[in-house]
């Protein structure tokens, strides 16, 4: 039917179940491993046709979800990273939107330009939309922006699972962070010794670690920047 249909495009991760014997409705959401689902939403048969209005808008949502756990570092991690990035945020506004971009510059992974609109859901759980840009695009977007962060950041692959810990070494303040996105937010994850280490603390949902608070004034940055320094 249409409605399993719209639940299975959303990372596959939703599912409409109906008991066969009592015929009671349920709204699953189901983690990457497990016998059983992470939530269980009950629903009635009237509700379908308020879910097949509503879940394409959930759908569009949720494609966007981002799920992650913050840490501070002590310092940086003795091993070697799969990638090393070096990182230009720029924080703006356009009218009543506010937006990042981002200029990227990885040993690995290349020059990319981005473009993200992000909302916070919850402690650790966004909504991103992000897009690549031109670098063209990104510096008429860089002349509407008035906070900046430069980092650089080290990418350290968990061996044998499709997740990664990302460590930020900020320029122009004696900070280091440590960021590894999950399927949801108490999934179980391996922290390896080199991590375990270095961690001082979980800063998760606090808002004095994110980077939008982080970020320092543009214009003096931007000053330094047209001096040539």
């Amino acid at each position: 039917m249409k409605l399993n249909e719209d639940i299975e495009s959303v990372k596959k991760r939703w599912a409409f179940n109906r008991d066969a014997e009592t015929g009671k409705a349920t709204l699953d959401f189901w983690g990457v491993d497990g016998d059983v689902p992470i939530h269980r939403i009950p629903v009635t048969l009237e509700d379908m046709e308020d879910l097949q209005t509503l879940f394409p808008q959930m759908s569009k949502h949720l494609t966007h979800l981002e799920i992650e756990r913050k840490f501070v570092l002590q310092k940086l991690p003795h091993a070697i990273p799969d990638d090393v990035i070096v990182m230009n945020q720029y924080y703006g506004q356009k009218g009543d939107l506010k937006f990042r971009i981002r200029q990227s510059l990885g040993l690995v992974s290349g020059i990319h330009h981005t473009h993200t609109l992000k909302t916070l859901v919850t402690d650790g759980v966004f909504i991103e939309d992000e897009r690549d840009i031109s670098g063209t695009e990104f510096q008429e977007l860089r002349a509407l922006c008035n906070k900046v962060i430069k980092k650089t950041r080290f990418v350290y692959e968990i061996t044998g699972e499709n997740l990664k810990w990302e460590v930020d070494n900020y320029h122009d303040l004696d900070l280091v962070t440590a960021e590894i996105e999950l399927p949801h937010i108490k999934y179980p994850y391996l922290t390896e010794f080199f991590m375990e280490d270095v961690i001082e603390k979980e800063v998760t949902g606090d808002v004095t670690y994110f980077n939008s608070t982080l970020a320092v004034d543009y214009t003096h940055v931007k000053q330094l920047e047209d001096d040539g320094c």
